[in-house]
């Protein structure tokens, strides 16, 4: 119960408890926790925005190392910076994630909830299958930068139209073969696409034409 804490950095598997909680965190913005045991964070919903621990985030950083259940931040419209890097998170998961956080507009161009802000995903060493739930991520207003490596990614859909993204990593996934999502992004006159590391993906990398395509592009390749 602390009204005035504004980080919290756990590292190291000091907590190896079920939960842990945050109440009244009015002021919290960031979160670190490495390496623990939690499986679920508490952080108590209210029908006063200003008193909901969750609507203040920016940083959510969980390096984790199990399972666990990701907190419901779709009321947040200030995250910034998300690492979810090593928690198992399956391809529904990752769907229900990207859903709660993508920013949705009323007719007025009012922001009815998401994190438009969002400027950096870290997402490695999981079990997501598609990027097809990225699609709902085109409503960013910052350049966003995406990582993905060590995952089970059989396609690159759902890219073509984030034209805010920047830098896509998606490393030692072997099961990628297509890289039309890349290309048709990169086409469009609007991305603001740079780096793509493919390292490892082998499925993209035994067709030596496919780094020329990309370089071809103007891209910086990470092979």
């Amino acid at each position: 119960n602390c009204i005035s804490l504004e980080c919290v950095i756990i590292r190291e598997s000091v907590l190896n408890i079920g939960n842990y909680a945050f109440y009244n965190c009015i002021k919290l913005k960031e979160i670190y926790f490495r390496r623990n045991a939690i499986e679920t964070l508490i952080m108590p919903q209210s029908n006063e925005t200003e008193n909901n621990a969750l609507t203040k985030i920016t940083v959510f950083d969980m390096n984790k190392g199990v399972e666990w259940k990701i907190p419901d931040f779709s009321q947040n419209n200030k995250l910034e910076y998300i690492n979810l890097n090593k928690n198992y998170i399956s391809q529904s998961s990752f769907e229900t994630f990207i859903e709660q956080i993508s920013p949705k507009y009323d007719e007025n161009n009012n922001l009815l909830s998401g994190t438009p802000n969002l400027n950096t995903l870290y997402l490695n060493n999981n079990k997501i299958t598609s990027l097809e739930p990225l699609k709902n991520l085109v409503n960013i207003n910052t350049g966003l930068n995406i990582y993905v490596p060590d995952n089970q990614l059989v396609t690159l859909s759902g890219i073509e139209n984030l034209t805010q993204l920047t830098t896509l990593d998606i490393q030692n996934n072997p099961g990628i073969t297509n890289i039309q999502p890349i290309i048709d992004l990169k086409n469009n006159p609007n991305s603001k696409l740079t780096t793509v590391s493919i390292k490892n993906c082998t499925g993209i990398l035994n067709n030596t034409e496919n780094v020329t395509v990309l370089k071809n592009l103007g891209l910086t390749v990470v092979e």
